[in-house]
């Protein structure tokens, strides 16, 4: 009996022990299904962060290769604006040049005075460079003060000594690119009428220049100017002397402060652009003037030819609308007889239902 209780004791305790080992395992079992998830939300997560570290890098790169493409863009149309200026300076000076050159020579044609100037104009732009280098105000500034000298009859040399003695003032008056050119607008009228006059002291004052004071020092008044005789040469001469007098230097002294600097790179950056873009832009001269020959020539005698062709068929369609419009009625009445007819069934059995609902729905309000 006591062996049997024992043999049941035993039973019991290993079946005990059993359960214990199953239990531990099932433990076991989930603890490791448990590790193994985290092990996949981690590879997640980590598939996840380096998706968007992809996403973050991919975003940058086309940024910054969208933003270099539009630099690029951006400063190539700049080299093309200067490179334009430039090319429209150059044809300008040439022209005024050789106007003086024929002046002295008038038996040259207009292309052998170009040629012949052709030295002289490049002299000249690299002055204009230089002096708007050298001071506050932009090459097309400087220029402009220049031709409006030139385009009065002034040999170049003395425009060079104008345009340096208007830029020396303006810069030490603080006066802006517009007021040198209204100078140098004065000083042309009064060379063209050979003598100063009461309309140019008024636009010279009203530009800041002291026109008493040059007239004192050649030893006139304002009385004189009435009179008429003031000579031009002489003014034009005193004025530039009392300008170097007075502001000699100014221009190149300005260059040093932040403004002229600022000035000064803005020049630079244009003359820059000029030179790394120009021979590129000058061999693409010579394809665009074929495009435009192209265009001009057999592009647009085409379009011509299709423009009255369009024109023809619209005055046919116009002259014939009576008819057009009769057959466009016709057609549609054709197209909505054949639909009717294809689906008279379908519609009577839709008109038949309909009529049947509405008798149906009005017995039950009577009845």
């Amino acid at each position: 009996m006591g062996v049997r209780r024992a043999g049941v004791r035993l039973e019991v305790y290993n079946a005990g022990n059993a359960l214990k080992t199953v239990q531990q395992f099932k433990q076991e079992i989930t603890s490791l299904g448990a590790s193994g998830q985290a092990g996949a939300d981690g590879v997640n997560q980590l598939s996840v962060k380096s998706l968007a570290l992809g996403n973050i890098i991919g975003g940058v790169v086309l940024n910054a290769v969208s933003g270099v493409t539009s630099a690029i863009r951006g400063m190539a149309a700049k080299a093309f604006q200067a490179f334009s200026s430039y090319e429209s300076l150059s044809a300008a000076m040439s022209s005024l040049v050789a106007k003086e050159v024929r002046a002295v020579d008038s038996t040259l044609s207009m292309e052998d005075a170009m040629a012949l100037a052709s030295g002289r104009v490049q002299e000249l732009l690299t002055w204009i460079e230089d002096l708007a280098i050298k001071s506050p105000f932009s090459q097309t500034d400087v220029a402009q003060a220049f031709k409006t000298a030139l385009a009065y009859g002034f040999t170049t040399s003395k425009a060079q000594e104008l345009a340096t003695a208007m830029i020396n003032f303006a810069t030490a008056t603080g006066q802006s690119g517009h007021v040198m050119r209204q100078i140098a607008l004065a000083l042309g009228q009064i060379q063209a009428k050979g003598k100063l006059a009461g309309q140019e002291v008024l636009q010279l004052v009203n530009a800041g220049v002291n026109v008493t004071g040059v007239l004192e020092r050649m030893g006139f008044s304002l009385d004189d100017v009435s009179k008429g005789v003031v000579k031009a040469d002489a003014f034009i001469a005193e004025f530039i002397k009392t300008m170097d007098d007075d502001f000699g230097g100014a221009a190149e002294r300005s260059a040093e402060t932040a403004a002229g600097l600022v000035n000064s790179l803005e020049d630079l950056r244009e003359i820059g652009l000029r030179s790394l873009f120009g021979p590129a832009i000058k061999e693409m001269m010579s394809p665009l003037a074929g495009l435009v020959d192209t265009v001009r020539n057999k592009l647009l005698p085409a379009m011509t030819v299709a423009g009255e062709v369009l024109g023809s068929l619209v005055r046919t369609l116009m002259a014939n609308k009576e008819i057009i419009l009769a057959v466009t009625a016709g057609l549609a009445t054709t197209a909505v007889t054949l639909f009717l007819y294809t689906n008279s069934a379908a519609i009577a059995s839709a008109a038949t239902t309909v009529l049947t609902g509405a008798i149906t729905a009005l017995g039950a309000v009577i009845g």
